[in-house]
């Protein structure tokens, strides 16, 4: 009697974990994240895209200008449609570090955030993430954009990897930019400790162009993450429920926003 039950035990015990981890994410994964505004060049590839499975974070910048126009009709119907991240990467690309030099944090809000979050805000976007331009940040602002986005993006060189729940809220993607000169090598050695590990490997680009990211270097990248079973994700498929629930309740969320006179 005792041997039964304690095989029935047993056996329920083996269902149960068989079972969570099915109805759990996949630990092994890939993010991958766009800064600016070439959304053309990606869309020129889009089918290839879109038959990886991949779901990418693009961080848009210059949204209020009267240029950007066309660009909207990629996002909205295409981009956001397909269920891709938009992330905020500034309303005019301004480097921060260099602009508090001689201005405060609300005199940057006002002109470096409030105009372009505002708009796509009222475009109907829900911004989650933020991309600083030119990977520079103070840690005075870092500090008080807790208030505003759940992941922050920093430049980056060096591996990082990262895991659903991620507590992590600055990212330091790897940069796959042809011009940063990240070695395949070194994105291969990457790639293999993420798989590893069983991790989330995270990297950025800018533009599927021979001046940027070959389409070559990004097609062999993502058939090798495919071949060795990686998911792919969006950058807020990564938060973590405690600290989004609080993070999400603050009442400096963009739909409510305002602008800033002092702090």
């Amino acid at each position: 009697m005792n041997i039964r039950l304690l095989t029935i035990s047993v056996l329920l015990l083996i269902f149960t974990f068989r079972l969570s981890a099915q109805n759990s994410p996949a630990t092994r994964g890939a993010v991958f994240m766009i800064d600016d505004y070439y959304f053309e060049t990606f869309y020129n590839h889009y089918d290839y895209i879109q038959s990886t499975g991949l779901k990418m974070t693009y961080f848009v910048c210059y949204y209020p200008r009267d240029v950007y126009i066309p660009y909207k009709y990629i996002l909205a119907n295409i981009f956001d449609a397909d269920n891709h991240e938009l992330g905020f990467h500034g309303s005019y690309h301004i480097k921060s570090s260099f602009f508090l030099t001689e201005n405060t944090i609300p005199s940057y809000m006002n002109f470096e955030i409030f105009p372009g979050l505002m708009l796509m805000t009222s475009d109907g976007y829900d911004i989650s993430d933020f991309s600083y331009p030119y990977g520079a940040a103070t840690p005075n602002l870092i500090n008080f954009f807790y208030k505003y986005f759940y992941f922050q993006k920093l430049g980056s060189t060096r591996l990082t990897l990262y895991s659903f729940n991620e507590p992590k809220q600055i990212m330091s993607p790897i940069p796959t930019d042809e011009n940063y000169n990240i070695s395949d090598e070194v994105i291969y050695n990457d790639i293999d400790e993420a798989y590893e590990k069983n991790k989330i490997i995270a990297f950025y680009g800018h533009q599927l162009h021979d001046a940027k990211v070959t389409f070559t270097r990004f097609r062999s990248m993502f058939d090798t993450l495919k071949a060795k079973q990686f998911h792919f994700y969006r950058l807020d498929d990564l938060q973590n429920p405690q600290l989004q629930k609080s993070f999400l309740k603050t009442e400096f969320r963009p739909t409510k926003m305002n602008p800033l006179d002092s702090i």
